[in-house]
């Protein structure tokens, strides 16, 4: 009889994730389960999630990771825009470069360690980029049994995403810095409205319509004006201390008197010239009543 054909099954658990995978077909615990253990990728975004993003436009990306990273005040708070702008960013530059969903995740993953290293641990510049050098070891590992956090990137694409890196976060860390630690200052804008309300039931509003005159000539020269204010006697008390008694008894009656003629005919100069102003608006309120009314006689 024929030897039997013997069935080998290989375990590919922690090994890697081959480079002729089939993506479109994947679950998101398979390749979690696949990839090696000191891997970058699946750490901040799932397989499902990246493939869902692919298929987005730059504005659908924003409000994905605003709702991601709880963002919800993009409109009012500029550290918040600025943080998802800069995932945005990441995300359509990887996607422009065609990486796998392993790479972009990857990728996804570093650039929110470094920003997570200057905005939570406020790591300086130089700390940050040797982070990222000790990232960056193990490139293009081919070795199933060593286990690297960038391996599946290729030595010409780590040198793209160390370019990239540089002019977008670290060419602009001490900005970043000023920003994102700093408190946001609030302005509060209002808008005042006026609103003209009903008057009392008291007062014809709107004028009356037999008169057919304006509201301004209805106040001016119809409207009844308020009664004068009465000198409060108040106004005319002095309180006086003893240094002023002193000083009063210095002066003589004479003096007296022609202080308080002089303050008395100030106030009657002033009261007497408002009273024939209101004299004669009302004087000519009442020639323009009579002419109305001799108009409309003939």
């Amino acid at each position: 009889m024929p030897p039997k054909k013997r069935t080998t099954v290989v375990d590919t658990k922690g090994r890697g994730i081959p480079k002729d995978f089939a993506w479109d077909s994947a679950k998101d615990e398979d390749v979690e389960s696949m990839d090696k253990i000191n891997s970058l990728a699946w750490k901040f975004l799932k397989l499902s999630q990246i493939k869902e993003m692919q298929a987005k436009s730059a504005v659908e990306l924003e409000q994905n990771f605003a709702q991601l990273l709880e963002k919800n005040n993009l409109v009012i708070s500029l550290v918040d825009s600025i943080v998802v702008d800069y995932y945005v960013a990441a995300f359509w530059w990887a996607k422009g470069k065609q990486f796998n969903p392993q790479k972009i995740s990857a990728f996804m993953t570093l650039c929110k360690n470094l920003l997570e290293n200057l905005t939570e641990r406020r790591l300086l510049l130089t700390d940050n980029l040797r982070e990222l050098t000790t990232l960056l070891i193990g490139v293009g590992n081919q070795i199933e049994s060593e286990s690297f956090p960038l391996e599946m990137f290729s030595i010409e694409e780590a040198g793209n995403v160390l370019d990239y890196v540089t002019t977008t976060l670290f060419q602009h860390y001490n900005l970043y810095q000023t920003v994102l630690h700093s408190d946001q200052q609030e302005e509060v804008i209002t808008l005042g409205q006026s609103v003209e309300t009903v008057q009392s039931a008291t007062t014809p509003f709107p004028p009356p319509l037999g008169e057919a005159v304006t509201l301004d000539t209805y106040e001016v020269y119809i409207k009844t004006p308020p009664p004068s204010p009465e000198v409060e006697r108040e106004l005319l008390k002095v309180d006086l201390s003893a240094d002023d008694v002193d000083v009063l008894s210095k002066l003589s009656i004479d003096d007296l008197r022609k202080a308080v003629t002089g303050t008395t005919s100030e106030m009657l100069d002033k009261f007497k010239e408002e009273t024939n102003v209101k004299l004669r608006d009302r004087e000519a309120n009442f020639l323009n009543r009579i002419n109305k009314i001799t108009t409309v006689a003939d």
